[in-house]
């Protein structure tokens, strides 16, 4: 059975931020800290998980 307790809006927003890193690694063009990735893609350097 699968858990469905998680909203459904969570894992959209997952992926747009992961596209958001994304797209900031290939605009890095280049090896890039997490620090850099985090300030390129607006997500600061610590970014709260998930509340289960």
């Amino acid at each position: 059975m699968t858990d469905h307790s998680a909203p459904p809006r969570q894992g959209i927003q997952s992926v747009e931020l992961a596209m958001t890193v994304l797209q900031a690694l290939e605009e890095g063009r280049g090896p890039m800290s997490l620090t850099q990735i985090a300030t390129a893609s607006g997500t600061g350097p610590a970014r709260p998980t998930a509340t289960w």
